[in-house]
């Protein structure tokens, strides 16, 4: 939406019926009006259906934080200063393509508009009739429409050929159910717990203090990024630089309910979730575990039953685990609701690209899949497909068949050098990690044919096994990174035979990424690889597993004393 629509639009705030639409500046005018927010706070107090990302504490938050990427669009209903009726939309500010979007975004779970309950849907039959001739070519989009909002107007033949709905399911953790305890019994918790413990000293606990909140948010940031990167191929704190602020300003407003599981004082998972006083959701917020052993002690499961836990024991009446049929939150619902998606447009074709996905949508869940998972497997499919080509363009089609040939022809062998007797000459000038995930975001498609999507999501399976990654970074990009592939095994903190028999392990080191601008100094790296594994381990002995096809790593081992098994 271009600026100097904008500003037209704030002037041409249509009215009629009751029915007055705020944008850009009109609506800013209105959200400082302390008579507005309070009447704002009453018609929320009397809406049957109304969720915390209705309130404005919420959304006048999320207005403010992304005021220079959305403007506010209110729509509201008036009779002799009381305020009947509110949807509060969000616009974009440039660019011609976009939806309306309910106020919060992606950031609030549910979008809804605020009536009394007893208007029978009038209220926001008018308010859609009124958006579409202000803004016809901008389809309208309410992302889950929470249960007993009224929409029985939707199947009008008026609304039929204006909107798609794509009906859902939320799931529920009940905490005043009878039997919620039950759910906390499950054996594979209980096992699950002791394999963390089997680590060290494992601790729950809620995060109240700002400051103490604001320290670790990095830390979050990156675990979520991470895990994002790999399974979805998003950067929600990278890509979006107001996120950490929104976080922290919904912390301030007491939106935020906060907790961390730690074992020996280090981060394992983390849940922060927007709450009001008797309900917690999932949305809004964001959790995160560490990808470390992930496999054997999934982290992220026993974060979310220690929350249910604690949220009993504080008279919390509800987890909301949000809609989406992921499989861990069916694992701990008690029960569930109905929920709706909702698109409103004058547009044929959008309708029917829409009608479209819908259809697909009901046609997977009956064929008993998850259609998210095949939507994203399909994007995945896509978004490969698309790389490959650019990567051929790049290099030529002649030149990636006739390396495609020479790999069927005579496909690359594998081999394994060994470290040499004698102590590898280390220089300290360069300073390798251990596990750094910040390290594996600033990963780029240079010098492999590997997409970042595909080596995040390499790097989270060798985490979730057990496996260990040493990197190098410089300048704001990865230059290196190889994965210590055995010692999958935990050990106990304080076992000195198990830390003792480890010494004399052999270790195995593969998957070397080098970008183009380290193939110089890589021996530097490998070197310094092998000194923090001796470090660790006096007596190990090390193995290099590479391809022949990689020429430049077999030579700097070979020039390092390594010799071949």
């Amino acid at each position: 939406m271009k600026t100097q629509a904008t500003s037209k639009i704030a002037l041409q705030s249509l009215k009629g019926n009751n029915i007055a639409i705020h944008v850009g500046e009109d609506a800013w005018q209105l959200l400082s009006n302390s008579t507005f927010l309070a009447n704002w706070d009453k018609l929320f107090e009397s809406c049957p259906w109304a969720t915390i990302f209705q309130h404005q504490s919420f959304a006048l938050t999320w207005y403010k934080i992304y005021r220079t990427k959305f403007l506010p669009v209110l729509v509201i209903a008036e009779c002799e200063d009381q305020l009947n009726g509110l949807l509060t939309l969000a616009a974009p500010v440039s660019g011609n393509k976009g939806q309306i979007v309910g106020a919060g975004h992606y950031d609030a779970e549910y979008h809804t508009w605020l009536t009394d309950g007893t208007d029978n849907g009038s209220f926001i039959q008018v308010a859609f009739t009124k958006l579409l001739q202000l803004f016809p070519q901008y389809p309208i989009y309410l992302r889950y429409i929470p249960p007993h909002t009224p929409i029985q107007w939707m199947r009008e033949p008026k609304w039929k050929k204006r909107c798609v709905w794509l009906a859902g399911s939320r799931p529920l953790m009940n905490l005043n159910d009878p039997n919620i305890n039950m759910v906390f019994r499950k054996d594979d918790l209980k096992l699950k717990l002791n394999r963390l413990k089997r680590l060290g000293e494992v601790s729950f606990e809620r995060i109240t203090d700002k400051g103490q909140f604001a320290a670790i948010l990095n830390e979050l940031a990156t675990l979520y990024d991470f895990r994002q990167g790999a399974m979805f191929n998003k950067n929600q704190f990278l890509d979006d630089l107001f996120k950490k602020d929104f976080i922290l300003a919904l912390f301030d407003q007491n939106l935020l309910h906060v907790t961390v599981l730690k074992v020996s004082g280090k981060i394992f998972a983390s849940i922060s979730a927007v709450t009001d006083q008797e309900w917690v959701y999932l949305s809004g917020g964001f959790n995160v575990h560490a990808p470390f052993y992930a496999k054997r002690i999934s982290p992220g499961y026993l974060s979310f039953m220690l929350l249910g836990q604690q949220l009993v024991n504080e008279g919390k009446a509800v987890l909301d685990l949000t809609p989406g049929g992921d499989f861990y939150k069916e694992r701990m619902a008690t029960s569930h609701e109905p929920v709706c998606e909702l698109i409103v447009t004058d547009s044929v074709i959008y309708r029917a690209k829409r009608q479209i996905r819908r259809k697909t949508y009901e046609y997977l869940a009956k064929a008993g899949k998850w259609p998210m998972g095949a939507e994203l497997a399909l994007r995945k499919r896509l978004y490969l497909l698309k790389n490959r080509v650019r990567q051929v363009k790049r290099e030529g089609v002649l030149k990636t068949a006739v390396e495609k040939l020479k790999k069927v022809v005579q496909p690359p062998a594998v081999k394994v050098y060994i470290s040499p007797t004698t102590v590898i000459a280390f220089n300290d000038s360069m300073a390798i990690n251990k596990n750094e995930l910040s390290d594996l975001l600033l990963f780029v498609a240079n010098g492999t044919l590997q997409t970042r999507w595909e080596f995040l999501e390499d790097a989270m399976r060798r985490y979730g096994h057990g496996e260990s990654s040493y990197t190098y970074c410089k300048d704001g990009r990865l230059l290196y990174c190889i994965w210590r592939t055995n010692n999958v095994e935990p050990i106990a903190a304080g076992n000195k035979l198990a830390t003792e028999k480890r010494k004399e392990e052999n270790f195995q080191l593969e998957n070397m990424y080098c970008h183009s601008e380290g193939r110089e100094k890589q021996n530097e790296f490998l070197k310094a690889v092998a000194h923090a594994i001796t470090e660790e381990n006096q007596n190990a002995t090390i193995r290099v597993v590479t391809s022949t096809k990689n020429k430049s790593l077999c030579q700097t081992l070979y020039s390092m004393g390594f010799t071949i098994s």
